[in-house]
């Protein structure tokens, strides 16, 4: 039986508060809304699936992005940092968000279709935690404000082309996260990307990230508090 499963984990909407009418998600068009419609769920998973086998990925990415961060203190533009991960448990778990994306009938995940047999082989792969074949690569980019990791915002996710590649790019949790859908090599995209002898994350300013600019103004007059938007 199917639950209500988040396409995008609900720890990930932890720092968006709805009713402090805080603009933190950006739509199509570059229109930006306190309503955080990408923390809608539909049926898509079973308990089991949802429960224990996603939240195996997510509880890894939440200790080591949040309670126990291989992040600095303060992230210096333009650094590039190589972290201890265990890059198969990174890679899985955004995976684990593309691949909700991508068979969701939610319209805001709409441009991310990865084709029947990308879902099954990336669906196989989360089930029997298994990375062995390595045929997906990621570059993930974390985003700084004023030297600290900016995940007060959630980004719906778009479809673009390096090199005639598919590449699909989502923001959540303070990181840009770019997936490349191919079993083909791309030399602009696979010399940066992450893999399991390079663990590198590269710090960018809000503005450096495409979907962010034509909203920087809007992002500026975020202020934090305590740790908090205000």
């Amino acid at each position: 039986m199917l639950i209500q499963s988040h396409i995008i984990p609900k720890f990930l909407h932890k720092k968006i508060d709805p009713k402090k009418n805080t603009p933190c998600v950006i739509y199509e068009n570059s229109k930006v809304s306190s309503k955080n419609n990408l923390g809608s769920t539909e049926y898509l998973l079973c308990k089991n699936c949802d429960n224990v086998i996603l939240s195996q990925y997510e509880n890894y990415f939440n200790q080591i992005w949040y309670k126990n961060s291989v992040l600095p203190n303060l992230l210096n533009h333009k650094d590039i940092l190589s972290i201890d991960i265990d890059y198969d448990s990174f890679l899985l778990f955004h995976l684990s968000i593309f691949w909700r994306m991508s068979v969701s009938s939610l319209s805001t995940f709409r441009d991310i279709d990865f084709g029947e047999k990308h879902n099954k082989q990336i669906r196989s792969m989360l089930l029997n935690n298994d990375n062995s074949k390595n045929p997906y690569r990621i570059v993930v980019k974390a985003i700084e404000q004023d030297k600290k990791l900016f995940d007060k915002i959630i980004v719906k996710p778009v479809r673009f082309h390096i090199d005639s590649h598919n590449i699909y790019s989502a923001i959540y949790g303070g990181c840009e996260v770019r997936l490349k859908i191919s079993s083909h090599g791309c030399k602009t995209f696979d010399d940066i990307a992450m893999s399991d002898k390079k663990a590198n994350i590269f710090i960018v300013n809000y503005q450096e990230i495409e979907q962010l600019r034509k909203t920087s103004d809007i992002i500026k007059n975020i202020e934090y508090k305590n740790g908090e938007i205000k």
